[in-house]
């Protein structure tokens, strides 16, 4: 009964896996419009991939029966789609590596041509247009008197080859600084920001931030990125569960009987942030819950001329336990679908572990008093912090989330030769009581 139970939950975690993998191959037409060479803008519909890297083309329709047309940053001036609008600029950039592996030693610029949808993160009297490439690479623009120029930035490895401190260090050529001391240079108070402004897309946004708040002007702020909030959600949390325990190594007693999984519910509180880069693709989830490992097994451990020894073994543990997961999201309608994985922190809050020997001669029976099972382990060899492994899947609708997960972790035992592994099951419901 319990092997085709757990047959039946690992079969519905696995299908629930394969459901974010076949949905990112999936369209995502959304509303959205593209900016024609000729400046007309035509609205449709936009495959909205919920870019981290920035697309090299869209898919557009001009209706939902309409078939579906490609386009590069070469054919049209821009688009729009949810809060996501980009422009098409040709623009001079830096093509050399921005991995730390293959940095060169070399501080100077190597500039090419690059024709790219650059997204607009700020747009005004002063504007912001961030782009990210295939490879991972960021670039940050500014527009000047009508053209985009690129906010020169490079890494690269500078070699000291004598003295005590000889080797290769970490350099940065940052000529952006520059650049933006020039454009903010009809606001002076900002000048102090402008030299501690890093090259990443926070701090270059709260420094545009920081001009219109101090020297005024118009502007407007795409709210992906940047003017979206993170949302947080608190939920209350069951749990259906099904725990299995086996031993191996040494105590033949434990190793070669068989413990029944438990099956029980449980209960906590969940807690979630998902960030809003990405379309709201990247979260964490934190779950403070209660685990029992409930099971007992009997072993003929002695068996000769009518002289026979059973021991009689039960395990009573109970955890609390901290669960830290990374998540993954792809929403679909009004669904948000998710995959997760991370790491579970189990403490041991009570247990009542017992050994019983009996013995039958063919005189009498008789058994031996119960024993904690921790004297028979030695009370260093119980394993009272206890970490896992956790993988999981769900979905998400309003305030209801289902969720699946499958945790392995080291178990109770911490004696040599002897080990304790435990898989468990959950299959979850959480009701979100803030959003």
């Amino acid at each position: 009964m319990n092997q085709t139970l757990l047959r039946i939950c690992l079969a519905c975690i696995a299908c629930m896996a394969l459901i974010p993998v076949g949905i990112v191959a999936q369209s995502n037409f959304e509303n959205g419009f593209i900016i024609h060479r000729g400046g007309d803008t035509i609205s449709g519909l936009i495959d909205n991939r919920q870019w981290d890297v920035h697309p090299e083309r869209i898919a557009f329709k001009a209706n939902s029966q309409s078939a579906i047309d490609w386009f590069t940053a070469t054919e049209i001036k821009g688009f729009g789609v949810g809060d996501l609008v980009f422009i098409s600029a040709v623009v001079e950039v830096d093509v050399s590596s921005h991995n730390l592996d293959d940095l060169g030693t070399d501080s100077q610029f190597i500039l090419e041509n690059y024709e790219a949808f650059l997204q607009v993160i700020v747009r005004g009297d002063k504007s912001l247009f961030f782009h990210k490439d295939k490879n991972g690479k960021e670039y940050f623009f500014i527009e000047r008197e009508g053209s985009i120029e690129w906010l020169f930035h490079k890494n690269y490895y500078h070699k000291k080859t004598s003295g005590s401190k000889a080797g290769s260090y970490k350099q940065t050529n940052s000529r952006y600084v520059g650049q933006l001391s020039l454009y903010f240079a009809d606001c002076p108070e900002i000048s102090g920001n402008i030299q501690g402004a890093g090259y990443n897309l926070s701090s270059l946004f709260k420094l545009f931030k920081q001009f219109y708040k101090k020297c005024g002007g118009y502007y407007s702020i795409m709210p992906d990125l940047v003017g979206a909030k993170s949302i947080k959600r608190l939920d209350l949390v069951a749990s259906f569960t099904h725990t299995k325990m086996s031993f191996n190594g040494t105590r033949p007693w434990l190793a070669n009987a068989d413990f029944p999984a438990n099956i029980g519910i449980t209960g906590g509180l969940g807690f979630e942030i998902i960030f809003p880069r990405s379309n709201y693709a990247s979260a964490f989830y934190f779950e403070i819950v209660t685990n029992r490992i409930k099971t007992k097994a009997s072993y003929l451990y002695y068996d000769m001329g009518g002289f026979q020894t059973y021991k009689h073994t039960s395990f009573d543990m109970q955890y609390l336990k901290l669960k830290t997961l990374y998540q993954y999201n792809y929403t679909l309608l009004n669904t948000r679908l998710f995959a997760n994985a991370g790491l579970g922190f189990g403490l041991i809050v009570n247990r009542d572990n017992v050994l019983i020997t009996e013995r039958i001669t063919p005189s009498q029976t008789t058994e031996s008093p119960s024993l904690p099972l921790s004297n028979d382990f030695g009370n260093e060899m119980i394993r009272t912090f206890d970490p896992s492994i956790i993988i999981g899947v769900g979905a998400n609708y309003n305030r209801i989330t289902l969720r699946a997960q499958y945790e392995w972790h080291m178990g109770p035992s911490e004696m040599f030769g002897l080990g304790a592994p435990v898989k468990r099951i959950y299959l979850s419901l959480g009701y979100a009581i803030l959003e």
